[in-house]
């Protein structure tokens, strides 16, 4: 047998220390609870640490294996609505099953583990939205084929042991509040007319409305939405040209429609141009505060970015508001967002967020309001 070369075993030991230098994929996500509790998530590698800290000032922690691949591993946190159990969902990228991971405060242990693969009605795009109505089960949305070519949107509810209590069915409504347990959708799209009503979902779909189901213009919704409330409905969507972002609140049952601009930052002598919208939304447990994520780019005339960062904007629903910005550090100006949290402890409008790799936890402090339109 020929021996390998010189250049060969070189090359190979090269290669194992690519591999070892290679940076190590990491994630970050956390959640409030409605009594305070804060929950954080950080993924280095394949090490999932949840960190769990009371409104009492406790604290206690746990530790998982996950799967996890070059590009990283998206995650979600959610508490139950009486703040007994979090579940903990990781997903690698554009890829199913998803696998979910339930912690027990009472005994501050893992409850539980499965991970939840397509099946016959949610065939992929599996996706875990939350506790239904505050728990005790899972909401699961996927999708329902048609056929060879077409799908439809289909949800089921999981308990936390993984079994499927009710569905899946196919779902005709493209938003779904889980929260209070329903959906929305647009019986009339454009250019008939765009009304957004709600339905609810019981394991048993309808495809009528509910007599008395609450209907808004579509000018209520937008590219990120949120429902603080039965009766309001948040959301956030980018002007044309990314020239900045709108933030409205929609109450169904006074049909009041409001609206805050939050302008792009203005160009500067080395800016081709800046681009500005809204990347993600949250709503804080209690409903009372929700915050906006908006990703800014500063672009040289050569269109390459020449800076980027996120911009967090704090906002009360009633009366509807904005009440602060929180920016990144000095140090972490062009970094990533890489999470959020709000809550409403006391009434009191708190954000923790992760800038470079580190969580802070802060009361928002007022600041100058933004223009109404």
């Amino acid at each position: 047998m020929k021996e390998p070369s010189k250049f060969a075993f070189l090359f190979a030991i090269g290669l194992a220390l690519a591999a070892s230098a290679a940076p190590l994929c990491f994630s970050a996500v956390a959640a409030f609870s409605r009594r305070g509790d804060f929950a954080e998530v950080t993924i280095v590698g394949k090490t999932l640490d949840l960190e769990i800290t009371r409104a009492d000032g406790t604290r206690e922690s746990g530790r998982a294996t996950i799967r996890t691949d070059q590009y990283g591993v998206n995650c979600w946190v959610f508490f139950a609505g009486d703040g007994s159990q979090v579940a903990v969902v990781t997903r690698l990228p554009l890829q199913d099953p998803e696998s979910v991971r339930v912690w027990d405060l009472a005994t501050a242990k893992w409850r539980s583990s499965f991970d939840f693969a397509p099946r016959p009605g949610l065939e992929g795009g599996i996706t875990v939205l939350g506790f239904w109505k505050g728990g005790p089960d899972l909401a699961i949305k996927g999708a329902w084929l048609v056929d060879a070519t077409n799908s439809e949107v289909a949800l089921a509810l999981v308990d936390i042991s993984g079994n499927v209590v009710a569905g899946p069915k196919p779902y005709h409504y493209p938003l779904v509040d889980v929260g209070q347990g329903r959906a929305w959708v647009s019986p009339l799209g454009p250019p008939s007319g765009c009304f957004y009503s709600a339905a609810t979902f019981d394991g048993r779909p309808s495809p009528e409305q509910p007599a008395g189901s609450p209907k808004v213009p579509c000018a209520c919704f937008g590219k990120f939405d949120g429902f603080p409330s039965a009766d309001l409905i948040v959301a956030a969507v980018d002007l044309n040209s990314f020239r900045g972002t709108v933030v409205s609140s929609c109450n169904v049952a006074t049909n009041e429609h409001k609206q805050v601009l939050i302008p792009a930052p203005r160009k500067q002598f080395l800016d081709l141009r800046v681009d500005a919208g809204p990347a993600s939304l949250e709503v804080s447990p209690n409903g009372k505060f929700f915050a906006v994520d908006v990703g800014v780019t500063r672009w040289s005339p050569f269109d390459t970015q020449r800076a980027e960062w996120d911009d967090l904007y704090v906002f009360q629903t009633a009366p509807f508001q904005r009440i602060g910005k929180v920016s990144a550090p000095k140090g972490c100006r062009d970094k990533d967002l890489f999470a959020f949290a709000v809550g409403d402890t006391a009434d009191k409008p708190q954000v923790a967020v992760n800038w470079c790799g580190k969580w802070t936890v802060q009361t928002v402090s007022s600041d100058a309001p933004a223009s109404h339109h």
